[in-house]
């Protein structure tokens, strides 16, 4: 389970700032008079995440870096090409270490249909780099498209902004089971909400919230959530620190009909440290 809520850290932190929390974030600053239309841009992040058991408890706790790295450029008609790539480091234990999977995402402005509310699309394909897909899921690609509706609600509740992004992605394994025998997901669809509320020109409150279904090949279905609330301070435009809670999991019980899902759990739950420059 940490691992599935570290990988959700991840995602958040790496591949989906760039497109969603960031944009929430610069539409903020924008308000106020700065622009962030670079051609080029590249961004660095290291995040501590660890589970509610004692530091000091190394038979039970969970301790993990990940270091994160992205860069984009800028092609003509709003056209953004994304690449990010992350590594995650085990501090408990072996300390073993390992990248996770790529992506390059291609993201555009699709329509504005009034003053606060946009649409944007984006494509991702990701590169299976880590032992998990590579070896245990034989994953050789995997395409993802997402549309996002950006609205601006300040005009409602001032320094309120909400991203509904519902996403479709498709795996390509080159064998159907993993190494375990477990089934491999085909596909998913996932529905994601994010809500930014800025207390001041410089603090900001997100929760990030989705739900998803995955398609196995074998015709089973299985369906998670993730749950993240986080507070970040910006130090200037570039660099921002965030302190943050997620939890996330199997949406159903072991019997497979009452509901798995919880907002907070001293087990399960994960917080996380981490400090971002993006240029």
């Amino acid at each position: 389970m940490f691992k599935h809520v570290l990988k959700f850290i991840y995602i958040w932190l790496m591949v989906y700032p760039t497109i969603s929390k960031a944009q929430m974030l610069n539409g903020n600053l924008n308000q106020n008079g700065a622009q962030n239309q670079r051609r080029y841009s590249f961004g660095v992040s290291t995040t501590f995440a660890s589970n509610f058991y004692s530091l000091s408890d190394e038979v039970n706790n969970s301790l993990t870096n990940i270091t994160a790295v992205n860069a984009s450029y800028l092609f003509a008609q709003d056209i953004r090409l994304i690449g990010s790539l992350s590594l995650a480091k085990d501090l408990r234990g072996d300390r073993e270490q390992d990248f996770n999977d790529g992506a390059l995402t291609a993201m555009k402005n699709v329509y504005q249909f009034n003053k606060h509310l946009s649409l944007n699309a984006a494509a991702s394909l990701f590169v299976p780099i880590s032992e998990t897909s590579r070896i245990s899921q034989s994953l050789d690609y995997a395409v993802q498209f997402a549309p996002s509706l950006f609205y601006n609600a300040g005009h409602l509740v001032k320094g309120l902004s909400l991203i509904y992004q519902p996403a479709i992605r498709f795996n390509f394994h080159e064998f159907t089971t993993q190494t375990d025998g477990t089934s491999n997901s085909k596909y998913r669809l996932r529905n994601r909400l994010l809500v930014n509320y800025s207390l001041t020109d410089t603090l900001f409150l997100s929760l990030d919230n989705s739900y998803s279904r995955f398609w196995r090949y074998s015709g089973q279905t299985t369906d998670i959530f993730s749950f993240d609330q986080s507070i970040t301070y910006l130090f200037t435009q570039n660099l921002m620190f965030s302190i943050g809670h997620s939890i996330g999991g199997s949406a159903l019980a072991l019997n497979g009909r009452d509901s798995n899902v919880r907002f907070f759990d001293t087990d399960e739950s994960t917080y996380y440290l981490s400090l971002s420059y993006q240029y």
